[in-house]
């Protein structure tokens, strides 16, 4: 298996999950912002990951 890269638009910057050809995961980000504000148009960055990793 080759390594497999995934991106997430986080509304600052770009978040990457990558998958090695062993299986394991690496996940790439420097700064992470997350809220829980209504009127925050920031995507999902948590469910997105979860959806993601089994």
């Amino acid at each position: 298996m080759a390594a497999k890269t995934q991106h997430f638009k986080v509304g600052n910057g770009d978040m990457t999950l990558i998958e090695t050809a062993s299986g394991r995961t690496i996940l790439g980000d420097i700064n992470i912002c997350a809220t829980e504000e209504p009127t925050d148009e920031r995507p999902d960055f948590c469910e997105q990951l979860r959806d993601r990793l089994s």
